[in-house]
């Protein structure tokens, strides 16, 4: 909800002030229409990434005018990895090292896949579609 609420209020209050700003600076406007191209997925790995912060996600969004809906979709979806991850690892790191092993590597191949299908398609790829 929290997350929601903040989203908003930088979309619907601050929006053209916090969308000037990502325009002044060459190299947040060029990553700013990445996302815009892939809102959802853009979302959902930002919140499977643990080192990112999750307010700098939402306030991002909302500066960057992505879709609520989606935007909350992919939230809700990105989350439910890290979630599980940490709740698994509370209970089995110290009783069952090995399956928390195995939970740790598990989560980075969900990262990977998720980073890889951002990527940006060769122009082959496009041309064929």
């Amino acid at each position: 909800m929290a997350a929601a609420i903040l989203f908003g209020v930088v979309k619907y209050l601050f929006q053209s002030q916090a969308r000037a700003y990502l325009a002044s600076i060459p190299a947040l406007e060029k990553f700013t229409v990445g996302i815009e191209r892939r809102p959802f997925a853009s979302i959902v790995l930002a919140r499977l990434v643990p080192i990112i912060p999750q307010t700098a996600v939402n306030i991002y969004a909302g500066a960057a005018g992505l879709p609520f809906w989606s935007y909350i979709a992919a939230s809700g979806i990105g989350k439910i990895p890290g979630i599980a991850l940490y709740a698994f690892l509370g209970d089995h790191l110290l009783q069952d090292p090995v399956s928390a092993i195995i939970a740790i590597i598990s989560y980075a191949v969900v990262l990977i896949i998720a980073g890889l299908s951002l990527r940006p398609r060769s122009q082959e790829a496009k041309n064929s579609r």
